[in-house]
């Protein structure tokens, strides 16, 4: 997904939640206020890694730093007794 800027942004947060058989991705510029950018859709039952990247696909790119990087389990119902399991 792009978001068009139109000023420099010192920070950005992004949070990534798994809903079954998706990846709703969120941006905020103040860690308060976030909006929905992507519904990625994934395979059901399907265990996936994560991290982090950063791109420009034109120009002279750009300096990138990742701080407080955490993957949280945030289980629905489905998924408990497989958390449970695999501690």
């Amino acid at each position: 997904s792009v978001i068009e800027l139109d000023k420099k942004i010192s920070y950005v947060w992004i949070k990534a939640v798994r809903r079954i058989d998706a990846v709703e991705v969120f941006y905020s510029f103040d860690d308060k206020t976030y909006t929905m950018m992507r519904n990625a859709y994934l395979q059901d039952n399907t265990p996936v890694m994560v991290g982090l990247m950063a791109a420009s696909p034109d120009g002279n790119g750009f300096e990138a730093k990742f701080e407080n990087f955490k993957v949280t389990h945030l289980p629905d119902q489905r998924r408990l007794k497989w958390l449970e399991n695999n501690k």
